[in-house]
């Protein structure tokens, strides 16, 4: 059997907001392109995000692209669609398929990081986010 390969991380404790929630956007950014929580925090409030509220659709996207020259890193996006008669793409599933590089998955409400097949993410990861499908994966990659 698979392990649930789970790294928790404490980015946000250390940060100016650490009681900040619905903060998934922000902490997946910070952890794949190795910037500051508060740096990412500040970015994404340049793109919308509300303190506390999450972050509006799309947001994320067009806030990567500014990253593209900081970080020097690049964005490529991969899409897990519904197929019939299959089961949908989940993030244990995800963690098993793609072992090697950076991404940020996207499900029914939460983005999450994984880096190198294991899940990068504030704890507790509940038992249902490994059932969440995975609509999107994100690959970070150095231009």
């Amino acid at each position: 059997m698979f392990a649930r390969p789970l790294v928790e991380t404490t980015i946000r404790a250390t940060s100016s907001h650490p009681k900040e929630r619905n903060d998934c956007v922000v902490i997946a950014t910070a952890l794949a392109f190795g910037i500051p929580y508060d740096e990412a925090f500040d970015l994404m409030g340049l793109y919308g995000r509300t303190a506390g509220k999450g972050t509006p659709r799309d947001t994320s996207q067009k806030a990567w692209i500014s990253l593209y020259v900081k970080c020097k890193k690049r964005v490529v996006k991969h899409s897990f669609p519904a197929v019939k008669g299959k089961k949908r793409m989940n993030v244990l599933e995800f963690c098993k398929t793609h072992s090697v590089g950076t991404f940020i998955t996207k499900q029914a409400g939460h983005m999450a990081t994984v880096i190198d097949g294991k899940v990068h993410d504030v704890a507790p990861f509940a038992w249902w986010h490994w059932e969440r499908c995975v609509y999107t994966a994100f690959q970070i990659l150095p231009i």
